[in-house]
């Protein structure tokens, strides 16, 4: 019996050795990490780690949908704010605590950073920025850039009826396959390609 699929093997091991070279190795009790490679044009999933043992561990960390996405959901604030006239050097408040709306938000560390052009933003990862800019172009703007970009619109938490300002801070729970893709798309200059193995 003959299985092709989109994988790659060269990649694969890449994929293997990077979680063994950078994975965290302390206080990992009920971590779980996954990884998924996708090729911008084709969608084909390219390299995809799990976990490290399916034997002792049958759950696909990469194709499971059980995390909050954190951070990486920012872009997605970015792509809307761009696509809505929103300039990288426009300025934001970078202060912490931020409240925006009815929404109290904190920096990683409560740090603050005092007003910040969008691209500093990006590159800090900075929630209060990030919250008043999906404040001021519409967690809906935010998430149909998500939608488009390749997030499943039945990721959980993130379902376009519970939306909120911390839609930005990636509190639904996308699979690493559903993230790759997406990031995929930005890279494939916008031309979202579904993924496949």
């Amino acid at each position: 019996l003959r299985i092709i699929t989109t994988f790659d093997a060269n990649a694969q091991r890449a994929a293997s050795d990077a979680v063994a070279a950078v994975g965290p190795t302390e206080g990992t009790d009920g971590l779980r990490i996954g990884l998924a490679a996708v090729n911008p044009s084709t969608g084909e999933v390219i390299a995809m780690y799990g976990g490290p043992d399916y034997v002792a561990s049958p759950i696909n960390n990469a194709t499971r949908e059980f995390a909050q996405g954190g951070s990486i959901f920012k872009p997605f604030a970015l792509t809307a704010a761009l696509e809505n006239g929103v300039t990288l050097d426009s300025t934001w408040n970078g202060q912490s605590p931020a409240t925006i709306g009815d929404y109290t938000v904190r920096n990683y560390g409560d740090t603050s950073f005092g007003t910040v052009d969008l691209v500093t933003a990006t590159a800090r990862s900075i929630n209060t920025a990030y919250v008043e800019v999906t404040n001021e172009v519409g967690v809906g703007a935010v998430a149909d850039a998500a939608y488009r970009l390749g997030l499943p619109q039945d990721t959980p938490g993130g379902t376009p009826d519970n939306l909120d300002l911390t839609f930005v801070l990636g509190t639904a729970s996308p699979s690493g396959v559903s993230m790759a893709s997406a990031y995929a798309t930005l890279a494939n200059r916008g031309q979202h390609v579904e993924p496949t193995t």
